[in-house]
């Protein structure tokens, strides 16, 4: 992939995408980057709630294009989302320069 399209990022963690990555935005491009920042406490899912969670949420970020989906990777957090952010980013940049 020598292109990505980074659909609805905030600045500040697309900046940090494309530093690591080193592919800046190109809108024409057909791969689309999603990042999810997930917290379960803001899930009002009664059987979640009941069973509780030994995690606080996750991070995710998929490449895809079209509806097919060719990477993703997520990591799992408890109490610090930026450490997650942060691992995630470390493997996809050493997945993204092999």
């Amino acid at each position: 992939m020598n292109c990505l399209n980074y659909i609805g990022i905030v600045k500040k963690d697309k900046k940090l995408i494309q530093d690591r990555l080193k592919i800046k935005e190109n809108k024409s491009c057909p791969y689309k980057v999603y990042l999810t920042k997930y917290h379960v406490k803001e899930c009002n899912n009664p059987i979640v709630k009941s069973t509780g969670s030994d995690f606080d949420g996750y991070v995710r970020i998929e490449v895809k294009k079209g509806f097919n989906c060719y990477y993703k990777i997520q990591s799992d957090y408890k109490d610090d989302m930026d450490a997650a952010f942060e691992r995630v980013l470390k493997k996809m940049q050493v997945e993204f320069s092999s």
